[in-house]
């Protein structure tokens, strides 16, 4: 990626190593969860089990297509996420590595439940 623009390469934000892992596990994560929804969940006319509780079972259905909105969810912070540790990276850089290290941690999670969600539904 750095290959192809020369900007990000001399970027302080990009070079730094905490920064970097993070970035790259909320990549792959997304990546991850992206791919295997589109992977594993086919168009259906049938209702989809969309959320799980403990006390109650299913609790929420809808239709297959809304599966994509925890992938969606998880893209959307991490973009906001990443854009507000670049804006403060050179204030405050303890606050940019938390911001990053939360996103790694939302994608990571949200994968899993992407992952429970295609358990749920027996694909």
């Amino acid at each position: 990626m750095l290959i192809f623009f020369p900007t990000l390469r001399k970027s302080l934000f990009l070079r730094d190593k905490i920064v970097f892992i993070n970035l790259g596990l909320t990549l792959t994560f997304n990546f991850l969860g992206w791919f295997f929804l589109y992977w594993r969940v086919q168009p259906t006319t049938d209702f989809l089990a969309l959320h799980y509780n403990l006390y109650f079972g299913v609790d929420m259905v809808g239709e297959w297509w809304r599966v994509f909105y925890l992938p969606l969810v998880s893209l959307l912070c991490a973009l906001i996420n990443i854009f507000l540790a670049k804006v403060l990276y050179r204030q405050t850089r303890l606050l940019s590595y938390f911001l990053m290290t939360a996103t790694s941690s939302i994608s990571i999670i949200i994968f899993v439940g992407s992952y429970l969600l295609i358990l749920l539904n027996g694909f």
